[in-house]
C-alpha cells in the first residue's frame, strides 16, 4: 500500500479492498477496479475511535455513541476534516469511516498509520464476495491485474455489508440496512419508566411485554438487563 498498491482484506463483513485513501494514484486504481461511477464516495477503516477522530468531526455526544457501538459491523457517515483524498470524500464533505470487528482490519490500520479505505471487493453494482474463491470467479483478467495481494482468511460468515448511518445532523438516519442496527434503532425511540416499588416495577414489566409482544410474533422477544446491584433487575 506505500507503494499505491492494491490489496484484499477481510473484515467483519465481507472481503474488502483497500489501498492507502491519500494516494490519489491508488485511489483511482480502486475507483477502476470497482468501476465505481465518479462522485460516489468511499469509507475508511479507521482502526481505534482516537484515529476516527483525526479524520472526521466528532463531537462529544457523538463520541458516547460511537463507544457503543464500535467495533462493530458499521459505516458512520459524519463531516471530513479532509485528510483523505479529496476522491474519497462524498461531494457535500462527508466521509463514511470504519471500526470493523475484525482484528485483522484493525491491526492494519494501527501498523499501516494512515486511514485505508474500506469498500466491498465486489464490483459497483454486483454482490459481495465471502470467500476470495468466489471474487476471483467474478473479476475479468483485466481487474485481475489491479490487485497486488490477498488476504485469504477462507470463506467469511455470511452477513450482508455494514450498516451506514449519517451522523451529519441531530436526528441519525440509516442510509443502508445491514444485519445490525441495535442500540434501540440507534436510539431512535428511548422511554425512560420510574418505578417506586416492587408492584411499579412488575406492572412495567408486564406492561413491555404487551408492548412487545404482539409485535415480535414469531421471532424472539429479547430483554438485555443491565444496572447497579438493587436496581430492581431480577423483579422485573
Amino acid at each position: 500500500m506505500q507503494q499505491g498498491g492494491l490489496v484484499i482484506v477481510p473484515s467483519d463483513t465481507v472481503y474488502g479492498v483497500s489501498v492507502d485513501a491519500t494516494n490519489q494514484e491508488a485511489v483511482k486504481k480502486l475507483i477502476n477496479f470497482k468501476s465505481r461511477p465518479p462522485g460516489k464516495a468511499i469509507s475508511v477503516f479507521c482502526g481505534t475511535i482516537e484515529r476516527l477522530k483525526e479524520y472526521v468531526e466528532v463531537s462529544p455526544a457523538q463520541e458516547k455513541l460511537l463507544h457503543k457501538l464500535l467495533p462493530g459491523p458499521y459505516t458512520m457517515v459524519m463531516h471530513s476534516k479532509h485528510k483523505v483524498n479529496a476522491l474519497i470524500e462524498a461531494e457535500n464533505g462527508t466521509l463514511g469511516v470504519r471500526i470493523p470487528d475484525a482484528d485483522f482490519a484493525n491491526d492494519l490500520v494501527n501498523a499501516y498509520n494512515a486511514p485505508i479505505t474500506a469498500t466491498s471487493a465486489n464490483k459497483a453494482g454486483q454482490s459481495p464476495h465471502y470467500s476470495v474463491d468466489a471474487l476471483l470467479n467474478s473479476l475479468s483478467d483485466e481487474k485481475k491485474q489491479l490487485i497486488d495481494l490477498i488476504v485469504d482468511a477462507g470463506k467469511l460468515p455470511i452477513r450482508k455489508p455494514s450498516t451506514v448511518i449519517d451522523m451529519t445532523k441531530d436526528e441519525m438516519k440509516v442510509l443502508r440496512e445491514g444485519d445490525f442496527t441495535s442500540l434501540l434503532q440507534l436510539q431512535g425511540s428511548r422511554e425512560e419508566l420510574d418505578s417506586e416499588s416492587e408492584e411499579e416495577t412488575k406492572n412495567i414489566a408486564r406492561a413491555l411485554i404487551e408492548k412487545n409482544y404482539m409485535r415480535a410474533k414469531h421471532k424472539p422477544l429479547v430483554f438485555i438487563f443491565s444496572g447497579t446491584l438493587g436496581a430492581g433487575k431480577t423483579v422485573l
